[in-house]
């Protein structure tokens, strides 16, 4: 029996968090709209900002469900 279980070893690959492309898609939105919430706040405009930061923390959350 000890021969089947090393034979039969399974291979776990760990990789990174932003290695996935879809993760590193959703961090450069995220980065985007945390940028365009900056600009936006500079400018005055509140409707925008709550765009932006909408957008930035339903990127996030979606990042964060990814990576689980």
């Amino acid at each position: 029996m000890g021969n089947y279980t090393e034979r039969r070893h399974i291979k776990c690959e760990m990789k990174a968090p932003w290695m996935n492309p879809g993760v590193r898609e959703l961090a450069a939105l995220s980065a985007l709209a945390a940028l365009g919430c900056g600009l936006a706040a500079a400018q005055g405009d509140l409707l925008f900002v709550a765009l932006f930061a909408a957008t930035s923390v339903v990127a996030i959350i979606e990042a964060i469900r990814r990576l689980r």
